[in-house]
Protein backbone atom coordinates (compact mmCIF):
# COMPACT_ATOMS: atom_id res chain seq x y z
CA UNK A 1 0.00 0.00 0.00
CA UNK A 2 2.91 2.35 0.69
CA UNK A 3 4.20 1.96 -2.85
CA UNK A 4 0.71 2.34 -4.30
CA UNK A 5 0.14 5.57 -2.38
CA UNK A 6 3.54 6.90 -3.45
CA UNK A 7 2.72 6.08 -7.09
CA UNK A 8 -0.67 7.82 -6.79
CA UNK A 9 0.99 10.93 -5.38
CA UNK A 10 3.51 11.01 -8.25
CA UNK A 11 0.99 10.32 -11.01
CA UNK A 12 -0.09 13.98 -11.60
CA UNK A 13 3.55 15.05 -11.85
CA UNK A 14 4.23 12.16 -14.19
CA UNK A 15 1.36 13.23 -16.45
CA UNK A 16 2.69 16.81 -16.49
CA UNK A 17 6.13 15.60 -17.52
CA UNK A 18 4.62 13.50 -20.33
CA UNK A 19 2.69 16.52 -21.58
CA UNK A 20 5.75 18.81 -21.50
CA UNK A 21 7.83 16.27 -23.42
CA UNK A 22 5.07 15.56 -25.96
CA UNK A 23 4.88 11.87 -25.07
CA UNK A 24 2.07 9.51 -24.13
CA UNK A 25 1.53 5.91 -23.11
CA UNK A 26 -0.30 3.23 -25.07
CA UNK A 27 -3.41 3.44 -22.85
CA UNK A 28 -3.58 7.19 -23.47
CA UNK A 29 -4.65 6.60 -27.06
CA UNK A 30 -7.97 5.25 -25.79
CA UNK A 31 -8.41 7.56 -22.82
CA UNK A 32 -7.74 10.71 -24.81
CA UNK A 33 -10.31 9.71 -27.43
CA UNK A 34 -13.03 8.90 -24.88
CA UNK A 35 -12.35 12.18 -23.05
CA UNK A 36 -12.42 14.15 -26.30
CA UNK A 37 -15.73 12.54 -27.32
CA UNK A 38 -17.17 13.39 -23.90
CA UNK A 39 -16.16 17.05 -24.16
CA UNK A 40 -16.72 17.72 -27.86
CA UNK A 41 -20.12 16.61 -29.12
CA UNK A 42 -19.44 17.78 -32.69
CA UNK A 43 -16.33 15.61 -32.82
CA UNK A 44 -18.30 12.61 -31.55
CA UNK A 45 -21.14 13.17 -34.04
CA UNK A 46 -18.66 13.30 -36.89
CA UNK A 47 -17.22 9.89 -36.03
CA UNK A 48 -20.67 8.43 -35.43
CA UNK A 49 -21.63 9.51 -38.93
CA UNK A 50 -18.38 8.18 -40.38
CA UNK A 51 -18.51 4.72 -38.74
CA UNK A 52 -22.03 3.43 -39.20
CA UNK A 53 -21.04 -0.24 -39.33
CA UNK A 54 -18.88 -1.58 -36.52
CA UNK A 55 -17.28 -5.02 -36.12
CA UNK A 56 -15.61 -5.98 -32.82
CA UNK A 57 -13.63 -9.23 -32.63
CA UNK A 58 -12.54 -11.00 -29.41
CA UNK A 59 -15.14 -9.00 -27.52
CA UNK A 60 -14.58 -10.95 -24.30
CA UNK A 61 -11.15 -9.29 -24.06
CA UNK A 62 -12.40 -5.68 -24.14
CA UNK A 63 -11.56 -3.50 -21.16
CA UNK A 64 -13.55 -0.62 -19.69
CA UNK A 65 -12.07 2.09 -21.94
CA UNK A 66 -12.64 0.06 -25.12
CA UNK A 67 -16.25 -0.69 -24.14
CA UNK A 68 -16.85 2.99 -23.36
CA UNK A 69 -15.46 3.98 -26.76
CA UNK A 70 -17.76 1.47 -28.49
CA UNK A 71 -20.78 2.80 -26.58
CA UNK A 72 -19.92 6.36 -27.56
CA UNK A 73 -19.81 5.43 -31.24
CA UNK A 74 -23.10 3.50 -31.03
CA UNK A 75 -24.98 5.86 -28.70
CA UNK A 76 -26.57 7.93 -31.48
CA UNK A 77 -28.42 4.96 -32.99
CA UNK A 78 -31.45 3.30 -31.43
CA UNK A 79 -30.59 0.01 -33.17
CA UNK A 80 -26.93 0.34 -34.21
CA UNK A 81 -25.29 -1.70 -36.95
CA UNK A 82 -22.81 -3.57 -34.77
CA UNK A 83 -21.48 -7.10 -35.01
CA UNK A 84 -19.48 -8.54 -32.13
CA UNK A 85 -17.66 -11.87 -31.94
CA UNK A 86 -16.85 -13.25 -28.52
CA UNK A 87 -16.53 -16.37 -26.41
CA UNK A 88 -17.03 -16.12 -22.68
CA UNK A 89 -14.99 -19.30 -22.18
CA UNK A 90 -11.91 -17.61 -23.69
CA UNK A 91 -11.81 -14.61 -21.37
CA UNK A 92 -8.22 -14.83 -20.09
CA UNK A 93 -7.03 -11.21 -20.10
CA UNK A 94 -8.65 -9.89 -16.93
CA UNK A 95 -5.16 -9.09 -15.62
CA UNK A 96 -4.96 -6.53 -18.45
CA UNK A 97 -8.33 -4.99 -17.62
CA UNK A 98 -10.60 -7.20 -19.74
CA UNK A 99 -14.04 -7.64 -18.22
CA UNK A 100 -16.39 -10.51 -19.00
CA UNK A 101 -19.17 -8.29 -17.63
CA UNK A 102 -18.90 -6.24 -20.83
CA UNK A 103 -20.44 -9.14 -22.74
CA UNK A 104 -23.44 -9.18 -20.39
CA UNK A 105 -23.77 -5.40 -20.45
CA UNK A 106 -23.73 -5.36 -24.25
CA UNK A 107 -26.49 -7.99 -24.32
CA UNK A 108 -28.58 -5.90 -21.94
CA UNK A 109 -27.97 -2.52 -23.62
CA UNK A 110 -28.58 -3.58 -27.22
CA UNK A 111 -31.16 -6.34 -26.78
CA UNK A 112 -33.66 -4.58 -29.08
CA UNK A 113 -33.20 -6.20 -32.47
CA UNK A 114 -30.32 -8.29 -31.16
CA UNK A 115 -29.71 -11.62 -32.88
CA UNK A 116 -27.43 -14.16 -31.20
CA UNK A 117 -25.74 -16.86 -33.27
CA UNK A 118 -23.97 -19.73 -31.49
CA UNK A 119 -21.33 -21.51 -33.57
CA UNK A 120 -21.69 -25.13 -32.52
CA UNK A 121 -20.03 -26.88 -35.44
CA UNK A 122 -16.36 -27.49 -34.74
CA UNK A 123 -13.87 -28.42 -37.45
CA UNK A 124 -10.72 -28.71 -35.34
CA UNK A 125 -11.32 -31.58 -32.92
CA UNK A 126 -12.86 -35.00 -32.54
CA UNK A 127 -16.11 -35.29 -30.60
CA UNK A 128 -14.39 -37.00 -27.66
CA UNK A 129 -12.07 -34.01 -27.20
CA UNK A 130 -14.98 -31.58 -27.42
CA UNK A 131 -16.93 -33.57 -24.82
CA UNK A 132 -14.02 -33.60 -22.37
CA UNK A 133 -13.37 -29.87 -22.87
CA UNK A 134 -17.08 -29.16 -22.34
CA UNK A 135 -17.12 -31.21 -19.14
CA UNK A 136 -14.13 -29.27 -17.76
CA UNK A 137 -15.37 -25.78 -18.63
CA UNK A 138 -18.83 -26.73 -17.36
CA UNK A 139 -17.49 -26.37 -13.80
CA UNK A 140 -17.03 -22.63 -14.40
CA UNK A 141 -19.92 -21.03 -12.54
CA UNK A 142 -19.43 -17.51 -13.93
CA UNK A 143 -19.91 -18.35 -17.61
CA UNK A 144 -21.87 -15.62 -19.37
CA UNK A 145 -24.09 -18.10 -21.20
CA UNK A 146 -25.61 -19.17 -17.86
CA UNK A 147 -26.47 -15.58 -16.97
CA UNK A 148 -28.23 -14.63 -20.19
CA UNK A 149 -31.96 -14.88 -20.74
CA UNK A 150 -32.65 -17.30 -22.25
CA UNK A 151 -29.45 -19.32 -21.53
CA UNK A 152 -27.42 -20.35 -24.57
CA UNK A 153 -26.50 -23.88 -25.58
CA UNK A 154 -22.79 -24.21 -26.42
CA UNK A 155 -22.52 -27.98 -26.83
CA UNK A 156 -20.06 -28.33 -29.71
CA UNK A 157 -20.35 -30.94 -32.47
CA UNK A 158 -17.45 -32.29 -34.48
CA UNK A 159 -18.22 -31.46 -38.11
CA UNK A 160 -14.99 -32.19 -40.01
CA UNK A 161 -15.30 -35.37 -42.15
CA UNK A 162 -11.97 -36.72 -40.86
CA UNK A 163 -13.47 -36.74 -37.35
CA UNK A 164 -17.06 -37.78 -38.08
CA UNK A 165 -15.72 -40.85 -39.92
CA UNK A 166 -14.02 -42.16 -36.75
CA UNK A 167 -15.48 -45.29 -35.15
CA UNK A 168 -16.65 -45.33 -31.54
CA UNK A 169 -13.43 -47.14 -30.53
CA UNK A 170 -11.29 -44.56 -32.29
CA UNK A 171 -13.25 -41.76 -30.67
CA UNK A 172 -12.72 -43.26 -27.22
CA UNK A 173 -8.97 -43.55 -27.86
CA UNK A 174 -8.65 -40.01 -29.18
CA UNK A 175 -8.53 -38.38 -25.74
CA UNK A 176 -8.50 -39.08 -22.04
CA UNK A 177 -8.60 -36.81 -19.02
CA UNK A 178 -5.98 -37.25 -16.30
CA UNK A 179 -5.96 -35.49 -12.92
CA UNK A 180 -2.57 -35.04 -11.21
CA UNK A 181 -1.64 -34.27 -7.63
CA UNK A 182 0.40 -31.24 -8.71
CA UNK A 183 2.13 -29.70 -11.72
CA UNK A 184 5.40 -31.54 -11.15
CA UNK A 185 3.58 -34.88 -11.39
CA UNK A 186 1.94 -33.66 -14.58
CA UNK A 187 5.27 -32.62 -16.12
CA UNK A 188 6.93 -35.90 -15.18
CA UNK A 189 4.11 -37.95 -16.71
CA UNK A 190 3.99 -35.88 -19.89
CA UNK A 191 7.74 -36.32 -20.28
CA UNK A 192 7.44 -40.07 -19.64
CA UNK A 193 4.65 -40.48 -22.20
CA UNK A 194 6.58 -38.58 -24.87
CA UNK A 195 9.72 -40.57 -24.15
CA UNK A 196 7.77 -43.84 -24.46
CA UNK A 197 6.15 -42.75 -27.72
CA UNK A 198 9.52 -41.92 -29.26
CA UNK A 199 11.05 -45.20 -28.06
CA UNK A 200 8.15 -47.06 -29.68
CA UNK A 201 8.84 -45.43 -33.04
CA UNK A 202 6.63 -42.32 -33.04
CA UNK A 203 8.14 -39.44 -34.98
CA UNK A 204 8.78 -36.55 -32.54
CA UNK A 205 7.35 -34.21 -35.20
CA UNK A 206 3.96 -35.92 -34.69
CA UNK A 207 3.85 -35.07 -30.95
CA UNK A 208 2.54 -31.70 -29.71
CA UNK A 209 2.15 -30.16 -26.26
CA UNK A 210 -0.34 -27.28 -25.94
CA UNK A 211 -0.09 -24.70 -23.16
CA UNK A 212 -1.69 -21.34 -22.42
CA UNK A 213 1.43 -19.29 -21.63
CA UNK A 214 5.05 -19.65 -22.66
CA UNK A 215 6.31 -19.63 -19.08
CA UNK A 216 4.29 -22.79 -18.41
CA UNK A 217 6.61 -24.68 -20.76
CA UNK A 218 9.88 -23.69 -19.06
CA UNK A 219 10.07 -26.70 -16.75
CA UNK A 220 8.94 -29.05 -19.50
CA UNK A 221 11.68 -27.78 -21.82
CA UNK A 222 14.21 -28.28 -19.04
CA UNK A 223 12.95 -31.86 -18.65
CA UNK A 224 13.31 -32.42 -22.39
CA UNK A 225 16.89 -31.14 -22.20
CA UNK A 226 17.77 -33.57 -19.42
CA UNK A 227 16.14 -36.53 -21.18
CA UNK A 228 17.66 -35.65 -24.54
CA UNK A 229 14.24 -35.27 -26.18
CA UNK A 230 14.38 -33.03 -29.28
CA UNK A 231 11.84 -30.24 -29.39
CA UNK A 232 10.82 -27.09 -31.20
CA UNK A 233 8.94 -24.22 -29.61
CA UNK A 234 7.16 -21.22 -31.09
CA UNK A 235 8.37 -18.93 -28.33
CA UNK A 236 11.39 -16.67 -28.97
CA UNK A 237 14.37 -18.46 -27.46
CA UNK A 238 16.84 -16.51 -25.34
CA UNK A 239 20.07 -18.46 -25.74
CA UNK A 240 21.32 -17.20 -22.37
CA UNK A 241 18.34 -18.82 -20.62
CA UNK A 242 19.00 -22.30 -22.01
CA UNK A 243 20.09 -24.78 -19.30
CA UNK A 244 23.47 -25.38 -20.91
CA UNK A 245 24.20 -21.64 -21.00
CA UNK A 246 23.03 -21.16 -17.41
CA UNK A 247 25.43 -23.90 -16.35
CA UNK A 248 28.21 -22.27 -18.36
CA UNK A 249 27.50 -18.90 -16.70
CA UNK A 250 27.62 -20.61 -13.30
CA UNK A 251 30.97 -22.09 -14.28
CA UNK A 252 32.30 -18.65 -15.18
CA UNK A 253 31.01 -17.27 -11.85
CA UNK A 254 32.74 -20.10 -10.04
CA UNK A 255 36.05 -19.45 -11.80
CA UNK A 256 35.81 -15.73 -11.03
CA UNK A 257 35.16 -16.35 -7.32
CA UNK A 258 38.02 -18.84 -7.13
CA UNK A 259 40.45 -16.30 -8.58
CA UNK A 260 39.33 -13.66 -6.06
CA UNK A 261 39.64 -15.97 -3.05
CA UNK A 262 40.58 -19.67 -3.16
CA UNK A 263 37.64 -22.03 -2.51
CA UNK A 264 35.17 -19.14 -2.14
CA UNK A 265 33.14 -20.61 -5.01
CA UNK A 266 33.02 -24.08 -3.47
CA UNK A 267 29.33 -23.69 -2.64
CA UNK A 268 28.52 -23.71 -6.37
CA UNK A 269 30.21 -26.97 -7.26
CA UNK A 270 27.65 -29.58 -6.16
CA UNK A 271 24.88 -28.10 -8.34
CA UNK A 272 27.27 -27.13 -11.14
CA UNK A 273 28.70 -30.64 -11.43
CA UNK A 274 25.24 -31.95 -12.39
CA UNK A 275 25.57 -30.14 -15.74
CA UNK A 276 25.23 -32.64 -18.57
CA UNK A 277 28.45 -31.55 -20.27
CA UNK A 278 30.53 -32.87 -17.35
CA UNK A 279 29.12 -36.37 -17.82
CA UNK A 280 29.17 -37.23 -14.09
CA UNK A 281 26.79 -39.74 -12.55
CA UNK A 282 24.28 -38.12 -10.18
CA UNK A 283 24.53 -41.09 -7.81
CA UNK A 284 28.29 -40.55 -7.52
CA UNK A 285 27.78 -36.88 -6.67
CA UNK A 286 25.21 -37.85 -4.04
CA UNK A 287 27.63 -40.38 -2.53
CA UNK A 288 30.38 -37.77 -2.22
CA UNK A 289 27.98 -35.19 -0.78
CA UNK A 290 26.62 -37.60 1.85
CA UNK A 291 30.14 -38.61 2.84
CA UNK A 292 31.09 -34.97 3.32
CA UNK A 293 27.97 -34.32 5.35
CA UNK A 294 28.58 -37.39 7.49
CA UNK A 295 32.07 -36.22 8.33
CA UNK A 296 30.87 -32.68 9.05
CA UNK A 297 28.23 -33.87 11.53
CA UNK A 298 30.23 -36.71 13.09
CA UNK A 299 32.03 -34.49 15.57
CA UNK A 300 28.91 -32.48 16.48
CA UNK A 301 26.82 -35.58 17.17
CA UNK A 302 29.12 -38.42 18.30
CA UNK A 303 27.54 -41.81 17.97
CA UNK A 304 24.64 -40.49 15.85
CA UNK A 305 25.48 -41.23 12.24
CA UNK A 306 22.78 -39.85 9.95
CA UNK A 307 24.16 -41.76 6.93
CA UNK A 308 25.91 -45.06 6.45
CA UNK A 309 29.68 -44.67 6.30
CA UNK A 310 31.02 -45.01 2.77
CA UNK A 311 34.71 -45.74 2.29
CA UNK A 312 37.44 -45.48 4.85
CA UNK A 313 39.18 -42.19 4.13
CA UNK A 314 38.22 -39.03 5.98
CA UNK A 315 36.80 -36.03 4.08
CA UNK A 316 36.40 -33.84 7.15
CA UNK A 317 37.01 -30.16 6.51
CA UNK A 318 37.95 -30.61 2.85
CA UNK A 319 36.79 -28.56 -0.12
CA UNK A 320 35.09 -30.04 -3.15
CA UNK A 321 37.80 -29.09 -5.66
CA UNK A 322 40.53 -30.51 -3.47
CA UNK A 323 38.48 -33.62 -2.76
CA UNK A 324 37.77 -34.33 -6.42
CA UNK A 325 41.48 -34.63 -7.10
CA UNK A 326 42.04 -37.22 -4.35
CA UNK A 327 41.95 -40.44 -6.35
CA UNK A 328 42.51 -42.75 -3.40
CA UNK A 329 39.63 -41.20 -1.44
CA UNK A 330 37.26 -41.31 -4.39
CA UNK A 331 38.23 -44.90 -5.15
CA UNK A 332 37.33 -45.89 -1.58
CA UNK A 333 33.78 -44.61 -2.16
CA UNK A 334 33.20 -47.28 -4.83
CA UNK A 335 31.98 -44.76 -7.38
CA UNK A 336 30.89 -45.79 -10.85
CA UNK A 337 33.85 -43.98 -12.42
CA UNK A 338 36.06 -42.10 -9.99
CA UNK A 339 38.59 -41.28 -12.71
CA UNK A 340 36.12 -38.83 -14.30
CA UNK A 341 36.20 -36.80 -11.08
CA UNK A 342 40.01 -36.85 -10.93
CA UNK A 343 40.23 -35.65 -14.54
CA UNK A 344 37.68 -32.92 -13.87
CA UNK A 345 39.59 -31.71 -10.81
CA UNK A 346 42.66 -31.34 -13.00
CA UNK A 347 40.66 -29.31 -15.55
CA UNK A 348 39.15 -27.13 -12.82
CA UNK A 349 42.61 -26.34 -11.44
CA UNK A 350 43.81 -25.45 -14.94
CA UNK A 351 40.82 -23.23 -15.58
CA UNK A 352 41.24 -21.39 -12.28
CA UNK A 353 44.88 -20.79 -13.16
CA UNK A 354 43.96 -19.65 -16.68
CA UNK A 355 41.27 -17.31 -15.34
CA UNK A 356 43.71 -15.73 -12.90
CA UNK A 357 46.15 -15.04 -15.73
CA UNK A 358 43.60 -14.06 -18.35
CA UNK A 359 44.32 -10.63 -19.90
CA UNK A 360 41.58 -8.06 -19.30
CA UNK A 361 41.42 -7.09 -22.98
CA UNK A 362 42.30 -10.06 -25.20
CA UNK A 363 43.42 -9.15 -28.71
CA UNK A 364 41.53 -12.01 -30.34
CA UNK A 365 38.71 -14.42 -29.59
CA UNK A 366 40.90 -17.52 -29.31
CA UNK A 367 40.84 -19.19 -25.86
CA UNK A 368 44.23 -19.60 -24.24
CA UNK A 369 43.92 -23.37 -24.33
CA UNK A 370 41.23 -24.37 -26.84
CA UNK A 371 41.73 -28.09 -26.34
CA UNK A 372 40.66 -27.80 -22.69
CA UNK A 373 37.15 -26.68 -23.66
CA UNK A 374 36.38 -29.53 -26.06
CA UNK A 375 33.93 -31.14 -23.63
CA UNK A 376 31.65 -28.08 -23.92
CA UNK A 377 31.47 -28.41 -27.69
CA UNK A 378 32.98 -24.92 -28.05
CA UNK A 379 34.90 -24.32 -31.23
CA UNK A 380 38.06 -22.27 -31.04
CA UNK A 381 37.74 -19.63 -33.76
Amino acid sequence: MTRLKAAADLYPKYQQMLERSGRYEYEDMLLWVTKAFGKNEALLRGYQERYQYVLVDEFQDTNGAQFQLLNQLLDYWEIPNVFIVGDDDQSIFEFQGARLENLLRFHAQYNIGLETIVLQENYRSAQRILDIAGAVIGHNEIRAINRLEPPLNKELRAAAPRFTALSAEQQAASARMVVYENRLHELADVGRQIETLIQNGTNPADIAVLYARHRQANRLLTLFEKKGIPYQTKRPVNALELPVMQHFRDLLSYLHEETVEPFSGDHRLFQLLHASFFGLAAIDLATIALTLRHNDTEEAEPGKERYARVGNASAKGRYWRALLGDGSFLKSLQLHDYQNFVDLASRLNSWVSDAANMPFAPTDRTPLYPERYDFLGIEAA
